[in-house]
């Protein structure tokens, strides 16, 4: 009994022996899974950034002058096109511009000269633009042509702007002291002298104010010089000539010759032939005279 006993110990020990070495085989083999799936993850993300990078560098150089520094910024911009819709493309710029809020500054149009072999046209376009819409305009000018090419520049006028204004508010303080003056001046002589400090300080705070509206404006709508060349029709480079090109072409001017020869002597008998109804019965009336008096002459 006792060694049935211990029998039966050692197959329940054994079975849970087995039981145990399972379970951690296939902890084992969950745990070497997941890491696989994980970095079956990692590749897609990986590949998703790719491919977004790839598809950022198709798209171009896009250009971005915004900055979050509050500066005073001159924007220019300078497009070159080319197009073969000339009038079509000036149009579409001019149109474009003004649904922007913006305005055609200067614009000129040089080319139809009769008297020359290469009758392009060309257009000179200075736009003034809102200065949101400045990058904008500039990174879709495809839309309007062939770009050859396309540039920006910024000036920095903070500074001077900025120290226009304090000698603004310096003028202006200036001139409420002066006012102030003139009202508790009693002597004729400081008077006229303080008139002419209040113009003269007047006039200087007119000039500033004058100065920073034109910076205003040249800060808030942007400059864009637009250059469009009209594309002439694209003519094919001629083939180089072989020998057997020479050979063909030699042949064919001999055909040629031949035709141009037959032709000439048909247009010669067809010029001939008003002539022929006319001289023909003559000419046998003739030969049958001068053959009957033969055979008299010859009978006698």
């Amino acid at each position: 009994m006792f060694k049935k006993n211990r029998i039966l110990i050692a197959i329940l020990t054994l079975g849970m022996l087995i039981t145990f070495v399972a379970c951690s085989s296939s902890k084992q083999m969950s745990s070497s899974e997941r890491p696989i799936e994980a970095t079956k993850e990692q590749v897609k993300e990986e590949t998703s950034i790719v491919v977004d990078e790839v598809a950022d560098q198709q798209g171009g150089i896009q250009f971005n002058t915004s900055s979050q520094l509050n500066r005073k910024v001159i924007k220019t911009g300078r497009i070159d096109l080319q197009t073969k819709t000339f009038d079509d493309t000036v149009q579409n710029i001019m149109d474009h511009v003004n649904e922007i809020g913006g305005f055609i500054q200067n614009c000129s149009i040089e080319g139809n000269n009769l008297y020359s072999e290469y009758n392009r046209r060309y257009a000179n376009l200075s736009v003034r633009i809102p200065n949101k819409e400045f990058d904008k305009f500039m990174n879709e000018s495809s839309q309007f042509g062939n770009v050859t090419s396309k540039s920006i520049e910024g000036e920095d006028v903070t500074d001077q702007y900025m120290d226009t204004e304090i000698r603004l508010e310096t003028l202006e303080i200036q001139a409420e002291r002066l006012k102030e003056l003139l009202k508790q001046a009693g002597d004729l002589e400081k008077l006229f002298k303080i008139e002419q400090e209040l113009a003269d300080v007047t006039y200087q705070i007119e000039s500033l104010k004058g100065t920073l509206k034109k910076y205003d404006s040249l800060i808030d709508y942007s400059t864009i010089e637009i250059n469009v060349e009209e594309a002439e029709v694209y003519v094919q480079p001629a083939k180089k000539v072989t020998f057997l090109d020479k050979i063909k072409k030699t042949f064919m001017d001999s055909v040629d010759g031949l035709i141009n020869v037959l032709q000439g002597i048909v247009l010669v008998v067809v010029a001939m032939i008003p002539f022929l109804i006319i001289i023909a019965p003559v000419a046998l009336v003739v030969a049958w005279i001068i053959i009957r008096t033969n055979r008299k002459k010859k009978e006698k």
